[in-house]
């Protein structure tokens, strides 16, 4: 019987809140150094004031954040795939419950296009009731906005186009421009619970309870990140 055939380990760059003039060079860096794709973040508002504590802290403390300069991942994407040749790029994690589901997929679907299908969408609810508030979009029934938003964008940057019915978000059947060789794939920083037999397809991201009972509808890849240990208890990762 022959071996079975393990897939190639892959490397990602993750590079946050350095100078922006400094990225140009370090997607150059990276690609020479051979890695497979460079990472993303994605950052809306940094509220004056909140009490929403960071998830992703033992405190909930996030003065770290204030004054980085996140660049906007659609803006940022493009300008570093015109400076490489082969490095693909992931959104770690874009805040897509936040955004115009259609537009998103008209923006994701244009970034695949000129760059030879190097983008790799990688997408999570913001844990921030200020980003929908800034968005004058509603905190509650997130996660569903979200559900349909992916599967907006999945419709809309696919050969047939969409007839999604939604409730949440705006759309109609209809189809981007241009739109992929191939479906969105990613690996995002998550701490859900997925449900079991969720086919591959896509990779999804969350850190709120509330978020542990949803269906991972077509994920690729689902991968825990750092968190307060009370935050993370009974989580588990999931990869498909």
């Amino acid at each position: 019987m022959g071996r079975d055939i393990m897939p190639p380990m892959r490397f990602s760059y993750a590079e946050t809140f350095c100078d922006p003039t400094f990225l140009a060079p370090l997607a150059r860096a990276a690609e020479d150094a051979g890695y497979d794709s460079f990472v993303v973040p994605d950052s809306v508002i940094f509220p004056a004031e909140s009490d929403t504590p960071y998830p992703y802290t033992d405190d909930g403390d996030r003065a770290f954040l204030e004054d980085k300069p996140i660049i906007e991942p659609f803006t940022l994407v493009p300008f570093l795939a015109a400076q490489t040749t082969r490095l693909r790029f992931t959104t770690f994690v874009l805040k897509l419950a936040i955004r115009p589901a259609v537009l998103v997929a008209k923006q994701a679907a244009s970034i695949a296009v000129m760059s030879g299908d190097r983008l790799r969408l990688g997408v999570g609810i913001s844990p921030w009731p200020e980003d929908f508030a800034a968005m004058q979009l509603p905190w509650e029934r997130r996660g569903l906005r979200m559900d349909e938003t992916v599967d907006v964008v999945r419709g809309l940057t696919a050969v047939a186009g969409s007839n999604t019915t939604v409730r949440y978000c705006r759309s109609t059947g209809a189809r981007s421009a241009r739109y992929p060789r191939s479906p969105f794939r990613s690996s995002s920083a998550v701490t859900p619970t997925p449900r079991s037999g969720a086919p591959p397809g896509r990779a999804t991201a969350g850190s709120m309870p509330e978020v542990t009972a949803w269906s991972w509808r077509g994920c690729s890849r689902v991968c825990t990140t750092s968190a307060p240990s009370t935050a993370a208890s009974g989580t588990r990762s999931r990869s498909t």
